[in-house]
């Protein structure tokens, strides 16, 4: 550090870029990377062959020159880190291309960075949750890069626009899924098409419980989750699914008059009755409370109807109409007894604005009256006088 702040570019970035990071603040210095000894009086001496000088790391060498500690256990253990990381690289495609000569595989320096190594939980640091997806497209949107391996550069483009891009870049909600949530962090790969259900139900549990009931699970080359929901643009699920021919609707697989095609229909209607009904409820018992009444009671019936559509619209992927139309009857009886109890609200709330009104106007009238009697008597008094 004496030496390379009182020079000029790099030198300075690349000694700046270590004091900040978590290697400086855990005591790894140049020489646990580079080779040489620190110690040494002279230049010649600290980096010489003799002195284990190695200079910039070959990107061959990187991965296991990092394990040199993170695959230690004792060096590990006290900052809780896993150890297992340069064994899943040498498992991953990255590690494979590599282990093979192709240094356009990446490594850890290429993912985590060279000298700025910053804590994960760190917003600035190039892993933190919401930055791995841009930080994967580095490579993966290179287009001539990527050519070699006949790999499409759209990824991030299509993840950018999708449900999941939205909640983890616009939201930062970390339930999102990134890129290394499906494919993994060290040991990367991408999930087979067989596959998939599983890494989808790794979040959604419930769903994937249900979809295994299906005929559709059973089905020989049977639809998967990204038949439907797409891979890396997974759009918002709706009931517009089950209609229509389009890609990833129902009719693209099943002809509306086939069975499986009419119980497509059954679903969109049942789903979008309960889901109508919810919004009509919604709706009065919002235009209650804004008259001022109380509507505990509704409310509560509410979120028990939610709690059925919610259910119901995650049970639709056992195709079980029967399960599916006892929860959407429920949602609908919910729904409309909540209506109707708001309903009966805010005509309790007009009935108290009209006897309002009809008793201001009996005061103005009663009011008027006494005036009028009470001029009729000064005129007396003034005759009288």
């Amino acid at each position: 550090m004496e030496c390379h702040l009182t020079l000029e570019g790099e030198h300075v970035e690349i000694t700046e870029h270590w004091q900040d990071s978590i290697h400086a603040e855990r005591n790894v210095i140049c020489a646990d990377c580079h080779g040489g000894d620190p110690s040494a009086g002279t230049i010649d001496e600290s980096m010489s062959p003799a002195a284990g000088y190695i200079g910039v790391p070959d990107e061959m060498h990187i991965p296991a020159l990092c394990a040199g500690c993170h695959a230690d256990v004792n060096q590990m253990r006290q900052y809780d880190l896993p150890t297992d990381q340069y064994a899943k690289y040498n498992e991953s495609i990255h590690g494979i291309r590599l282990a093979r000569g192709d240094t356009n595989a990446a490594t850890c320096s290429d993912c985590h960075g060279r000298h700025q190594i910053l804590r994960a939980n760190n917003p600035a640091s190039s892993v933190y949750p919401a930055n791995v997806p841009e930080l994967c497209a580095k490579c993966h949107e290179d287009s001539d890069l990527m050519a070699a391996y006949g790999i499409a550069t759209n990824q991030f483009s299509l993840y950018r626009e999708s449900v999941h891009g939205h909640a983890l870049l616009d939201n930062q909600d970390f339930r999102a899924p990134n890129c290394a949530t499906c494919h993994g962090t060290h040991g990367a790969a991408p999930p087979g098409f067989e596959e998939v259900a599983n890494v989808c139900g790794s979040c959604h549990g419930a769903t994937q419980d249900h979809y295994l009931s299906s005929p559709h699970a059973s089905a020989l080359g049977g639809p998967k989750c990204i038949t439907c929901h797409g891979r890396y643009d997974v759009s918002k699920p709706g009931e517009a699914l089950y209609l229509s021919e389009e890609p990833r609707h129902c009719g693209s697989c099943h002809a509306a008059d086939s069975e499986p095609g009419q119980v497509a229909q059954m679903l969109y209607d049942a789903i979008t009755a309960a889901a109508g009904a919810y919004e009509e409820a919604e709706t009065s018992i919002e235009s209650a409370r804004k008259l001022g009444m109380l509507v505990t009671f509704q409310e509560s019936q509410l979120r028990q109807s939610n709690t059925s559509l919610i259910t119901a619209r995650a049970t639709q992927h056992t195709m079980d109409m029967e399960t599916i139309a006892e929860l959407t009857d429920k949602s609908i009886e919910l729904s409309e007894e909540a209506k109707h109890g708001a309903e009966g609200a805010i005509a309790e709330s007009v009935f108290r604005r009209q006897a309002m009104v009809i008793a201001i106007i009996a005061i103005a009238l009663i009011i008027i009256a006494l005036y009028l009697v009470k001029r009729d008597l000064d005129k007396q008094l003034e005759e009288v006088d």
